[in-house]
C-alpha cells in the first residue's frame, strides 16, 4: 500500500511516520474484512444473519485481537487473509444467495485471502493447502461419487483431468521458488521475546504458554459460556450416540 501511494520504494520499507500511518490504517481495514469474513462463514454455517452479526461481536470482545488490528503488521495480515479465504470457500460451496452472486463474492473473498496470505507469509500456503484438502476429502469426494451415476461424468473426469494436468504443471514450474520460500519461514532463527501479563515469553514458547495467553485474553463470560456450550454439545452427542 506504501508502495502504491509513493511512501516507499517496492521492497525498500520506510520508517517514516507516514509509511507507519498507512500500515496502521492497512491493518484496521483488513480487521474489518476479517470481521466481514467471520460473519459470512457464520452465516454459512448458521444460516442466519442474527447470529453472523453475534460472531462480529464476539470477535470483536476479545482485547487481543483488537489490540492486534491496531499495529500488528505481521501477525494479523495473515489471521484476516486466511479467514477471508476460509470465508471465500464457503461461500463458493454453500447454498446461500443466488449463485451468481456467491460465486462472484466467494471468488473475490478467496483472491483476496491468498493474496494477503502469501504477500505477507508466504508458509500460510500450508493452510490454505490444508484447507483445501479437507474439502476435497469432505465435499468433493461425496459430490465425485454421485457424480459416478450421471451421464456427465465422462466430460467432468475430462476436464477434471485437464485442470489436473496444468495445475501440476504450474506447481512443477514453481516448486523451486516455494520451496526457497516455505524454506525461508521454517529455518528464520525466531530468537526474540515478548511479555505476556508482565512475564517473558519466548518466540517459541511451547503449546502450553499459547493456551494459556490464548485463556487470559479471553473475556470470562464467553469463557464460562463456551464451557457450557462443550458441556451441552457433549451430552446431546452422548445421547443421540446411545440412541437415547
Amino acid at each position: 500500500v506504501n508502495s502504491l501511494l509513493g511512501f516507499e520504494e517496492w521492497g525498500v520499507p520506510n520508517t517514516s511516520a507516514d509509511a507507519y500511518v498507512v500500515r496502521h490504517l492497512a491493518i484496521a481495514v483488513l480487521g474489518l474484512l476479517t470481521a466481514t469474513a467471520v460473519a459470512v462463514i457464520s452465516r454459512v454455517v448458521l444460516g442466519d444473519w442474527g447470529w453472523a452479526i453475534v460472531s462480529v461481536g464476539l470477535l470483536y470482545s476479545f482485547p487481543i485481537w483488537v489490540g492486534h488490528t491496531m499495529f500488528n503488521i505481521k501477525d494479523a495480515p495473515l489471521a484476516a487473509g486466511f479467514t477471508m479465504f476460509t470465508a471465500g470457500l464457503a461461500l463458493l460451496v454453500s447454498e446461500v444467495s443466488h449463485r451468481s452472486s456467491r460465486v462472484i463474492a466467494g471468488s473475490l473473498l478467496l483472491t483476496a485471502g491468498f493474496v494477503v496470505v502469501v504477500g505477507t507469509r508466504p508458509v500460510g500456503l500450508l493452510l490454505m493447502v490444508g484447507s483445501l484438502v479437507l474439502l476435497g476429502l469432505f465435499w468433493g469426494v461425496p459430490r465425485a461419487w454421485n457424480l459416478l451415476k450421471s451421464s456427465l461424468f465422462a466430460r467432468v473426469l475430462g476436464l477434471t483431468l485437464t485442470g489436473m494436468i496444468f495445475v501440476v504443471a504450474i506447481v512443477l514450474a514453481q516448486m523451486t521458488s516455494a520451496s526457497d520460500f516455505l524454506s525461508t519461514n521454517f529455518e528464520y532463527p525466531w530468537n526474540g521475546w515478548n511479555l505476556y501479563g508482565g512475564d517473558r515469553v519466548e518466540s517459541q514458547p511451547g503449546l502450553w504458554v499459547v493456551l494459556a495467553v490464548l485463556a487470559a485474553s479471553t473475556p470470562l463470560l464467553l469463557g464460562a459460556l463456551g464451557l457450557v456450550g462443550v458441556v451441552v454439545l457433549g451430552e446431546r452427542l452422548s445421547r443421540k450416540s446411545s440412541g437415547a
